[in-house]
């Protein structure tokens, strides 16, 4: 983005921010896909979920941002790159072993975590900044989707929050000639933001609304009455670190 602004200068309307965003970065053919929104998308990829979830509000406001990086910012709502799936499978086994994940305390018939973890597609119908979402086959029930957190992904947000929390108290604490220089309660609005993704890595809470919006909408409406009930892994649903 720096390079792009040092060549081409800063643009002054809406219609040069939008060309800014689409064109090629320095150095790179004009059928390039490098461009100065992509280089932004990754990078905020690369920092993580906490970053990642930022990107996907201004991805939702494109009378904030322009429309170009806007359309950049959207490809991370559900396509970033997805972890490893034998890994994806090795979580699942270990979480719901671990949770005595079979609801009532005995498993439904035929039903198995490997034949569980063992249907599952070998890439994720969807990879976001929290988990990614896989086609799988449950004995005994039918068709599942399985959701599994990215390793070690609440490590890092409880990490970012404690270095948002900082910079925030630290630029609240500026002044100048006695008075604030930013007057926005800034940690306030780190703490609500992060409250936002603190809920999202709660699989468990997940799981319960799913089965609370199966039973308020039952058929012929909502849920098909094959596909509701005995949710019989969501006791696995613990949110833990690279959780299931």
């Amino acid at each position: 983005v720096v390079p792009s602004l040092l060549v081409r200068g800063l643009p002054t309307t809406a219609e040069g921010w939008d060309d800014f965003w689409t064109h090629p970065a320095p150095g790179r053919g004009s059928g390039s896909a490098d461009t100065a929104a992509s280089a932004v998308t990754s990078a905020l990829e690369s920092l993580g979920p906490t970053f990642v979830k930022f990107g996907q509000a201004l991805a939702s406001r494109p009378d904030v941002v322009p429309p170009a990086l806007a359309s950049a910012l959207a490809s991370l709502q559900d396509d970033m790159v997805p972890f490893d799936t034998a890994e994806a499978r090795n979580i699942l086994r270990r979480e719901l072993s671990a949770a005595s994940s079979f609801s009532g305390g005995a498993p439904p018939p035929g039903a198995s975590i490997d034949a569980l973890a063992s249907s599952m597609g070998d890439a994720p119908v969807a990879a976001a900044s929290i988990g990614q979402v896989y086609r799988a086959t449950l004995p005994g029930y039918g068709e599942v989707a399985v959701k599994i957190q990215r390793p070690g992904v609440r490590e890092t947000v409880a990490r970012d929050e404690g270095l948002l929390r900082s910079v925030a108290g630290a630029l609240e604490a500026l002044q100048v000639r006695g008075e604030r220089l930013i007057r926005t309660d800034l940690v306030l609005a780190v703490e609500e933001f992060m409250g936002r993704i603190i809920e999202e890595l709660d699989y468990g809470k997940e799981a319960a609304n799913a089965q609370q919006f199966a039973e308020m909408y039952a058929t012929p409406v909502g849920v098909p009455e094959g596909r509701r009930g005995p949710w019989p892994f969501r006791r696995g649903c613990r949110g833990t670190g690279g959780g299931a």
